[in-house]
């Protein structure tokens, strides 16, 4: 994932975290590190996943991919390599170019640096649109969710769709978290907005902020920018993922 959307990247402690791993260098852990303190470490092993392994829920969707595809967010091409091994033509895109440096290393063909709130692709170009790993939180606001929805719903072709997958926080069994979602929600801020920032080997990116999704919240965005949400495939910790398709 990105750690912001505009600007350069002076510092990428993901995408170094990523490259250190590649080069049998890393050094654990990776972390987010939220506003009110919390650390959470993040094994960075999951960004090269195969697709045997993950979880069921969004291994269901991602196998629904077809036609032309667009990665968004495609950091080490954990979800771009695998359908460009299986023949379809697909396309990543993201913010860091450290990561866009690590996806070509890998192999990975038509990867470039965009900002997916800005899609300089024309309207109608894909079939299948990317958003897993909690990629829609990128949006960091409601009015980024659905800016970010609407440019997908831009540059796939009548009949496309996005696959998805993202987290329902309030479905947390941790006192902090719900702690930090009634803070949000008494400041008049979305429950599943977080400020954080990313932190590898003594070294921390700017804070930014990521709006996590509830199925609830999906399906609202989807209807204002030209989607239906036609699947939604939960767990019972906040994971899940969604297939919307385009109307």
């Amino acid at each position: 994932m990105t750690e912001t959307r505009t600007g350069t990247y002076p510092v990428d402690p993901h995408a170094t975290a990523m490259d250190d791993y590649l080069r049998g260098c890393y050094r654990p852990p990776f972390c987010y590190v939220r506003s009110d303190g919390k650390v959470s470490q993040d094994p960075i092993e999951r960004r090269f996943e195969d697709p045997s392994d993950f979880r069921d829920y969004e291994r269901r969707a991602f196998d629904k991919a077809s036609g032309r595809v667009l990665d968004i967010g495609c950091g080490a091409g954990k979800h771009l390599l695998p359908l460009q091994r299986a023949g379809l033509e697909v396309e990543g895109i993201d913010i860091s170019p450290q990561a866009v440096r690590i996806c070509r290393a890998r192999g990975g063909r038509n990867v470039q640096v965009m900002d997916a709130l800005r899609l300089t692709y024309a309207p109608g170009t894909f079939d299948s649109v990317l958003l897993f790993s909690n990629g829609l939180s990128m949006g960091g606001t409601p009015a980024g969710v659905n800016r970010l929805l609407a440019e997908c719903h831009r540059v796939t072709r009548p009949g496309g769709r996005v696959l998805l997958g993202n987290t329902d926080v309030a479905l947390s069994t941790d006192p902090a978290d719900l702690a930090y979602q009634e803070e949000n929600v008494r400041r008049g801020d979305p429950r599943g907005l977080v400020r954080m920032r990313t932190s590898y080997a003594g070294v921390s990116s700017d804070e930014f902020d990521w709006l996590f999704v509830s199925p609830a919240d999906l399906a609202v965005a989807a209807a204002e920018t030209g989607w239906s949400v036609t699947d939604v495939d939960a767990t019972a910790w906040g994971g899940y993922a969604a297939v919307l398709d385009r109307e």
